[in-house]
Order: structure tokens, then C-alpha cells, then sequence
């Protein structure tokens, strides 16, 4: 699990650094790795990757854009 979570993180990293951070593929990597960390038990963790993208969303889209 822990490898999973490393290899996501690098990931999102990475394409963050190559295309900024409010892309589709990173938005949706970041998602993926929160339902990872969530459906292992791991509800920190998973909460932490879902509000910082919201943070980030909100400074992107705005917040009037973001279902709540």
C-alpha cells in the first residue's frame, strides 16, 4: 500500500511540475489517491489529499464552481 500511495504522489509531482497543478490528469490522480488512502483505512490521509485540492480548485475555478 505504502508503494501505491509513494508511486501516486511522485506522480502527481511530477505532472505538477510539467503542467501545473489544476490539469484534468492531476486533478483526477489526486482524487484517485485520496479514494486509495480512504478505502484502505488510511481517513487522514485521504481527507488531507481532498482539501488540498479543493484549495486548489477554489484558487483555479473559484469557489462558486466547486459542489459542496
Amino acid at each position: 500500500m505504502r508503494e501505491v500511495e509513494l508511486e501516486y504522489r511522485r506522480e502527481i509531482e511530477d505532472l505538477q511540475k510539467a503542467f501545473g497543478k489544476d490539469t484534468q490528469l492531476t486533478i483526477g490522480l489526486k482524487n484517485t489517491l485520496s479514494i486509495i488512502l480512504i478505502e484502505n483505512g488510511d481517513f487522514t490521509g485521504g481527507e488531507m489529499v481532498l482539501n488540498d485540492l479543493i484549495k486548489e480548485l477554489e484558487t483555479s475555478v473559484g469557489p462558486e464552481h466547486l459542489l459542496r
